[in-house]
């Protein structure tokens, strides 16, 4: 019975993943002309276990306009932006402790790699945004931003938060993949049944790091669909590879 409950579930997510996911198309901008008074925000999309893949709005830290980071040319689950430099935050980890993480930099040609980052569901209507740091994020951040190899861009700034993410309500309707009720009444009880117990260690998390070695052994980040070992490594379903255990960002590195 648990390992139906179980299939059904990654059904289901899979479900709402791909109806989660946007058709924004590429902003067109000229790096040669932008790099020279903008930075570029770059960062992958991994999608968490019953949760789409998340929009990235950028906004200056004390206010002003915002920057919605659009599909790359070359992978449309990697996100990036030309602008301007300063601190910014992030729009949808606004919270409680919206305070307490680590503003995104952005120089004037330079590129600022993100990472991952993904929605993570909690249980009882609630999720965050979860940042994480790995060698096949980077790497896609990488070949996502190849084009700019010959413009003479500054050393890379990569953000590294370290303070748990901040807990955010969802309105049951967006919480839930489509279907009908029964669908969703399903969903609903193996979210229940898989999240109650963790969701209070998830709660009380006093660090990035923490939240997250609780969190990715119950959960699938992928780009495309995949699933997550005990120890928190990750596999992706299309190619059967290790992604290898993804980590959230290391404090001073």
């Amino acid at each position: 019975m648990k390992k139906t409950i179980t299939r059904l579930a990654l059904t289901l997510s899979i479900a709402a993943a791909m109806s989660a996911c946007g058709t924004t198309a590429p902003v067109q901008q000229s790096a040669a002309q932008m790099r020279q008074t903008h930075g570029y925000v770059a960062v992958a999309l991994p999608r968490l276990l019953g949760v789409g893949a998340p929009e990235i709005t950028l906004r200056p830290v004390g206010g002003g306009a915002e920057y919605v980071l659009a599909p790359t040319a070359t992978d449309s689950e990697v996100l990036g932006l030309w602008v301007p430099p300063g601190q910014y935050e992030i729009v949808q980890m606004r919270g409680s402790n919206k305070d307490s993480y680590t503003p995104v930099e952005v120089k004037a040609g330079h590129v600022t790699d993100m990472g991952g980052i993904a929605w993570a569901g909690i249980g009882d209507n609630e999720q965050v945004l979860l940042p994480l740091r790995h060698k096949d994020l980077s790497a896609a951040v990488d070949a996502a931003t190849r084009s700019f190899d010959g413009l003479g861009l500054g050393e890379r700034i990569e953000w590294k938060p370290t303070a748990p993410p901040p807990v955010q309500h969802v309105p049951t309707a967006n919480n839930l993949p489509a279907g009908g009720m029964l669908v969703q009444a399903i969903a609903a009880h193996v979210d229940y049944a898989n999240r109650t117990p963790l969701r209070t260690q998830l709660r009380s998390a006093k660090s990035l790091e923490e939240f997250t070695k609780l969190y990715l052994p119950s959960a699938a980040p992928v780009m495309g669909g995949s699933s997550a070992d005990a120890g928190g490594a990750v596999y992706r379903a299309a190619t059967s590879a290790s992604f290898g255990a993804a980590t959230p960002p290391a404090a001073g590195a």
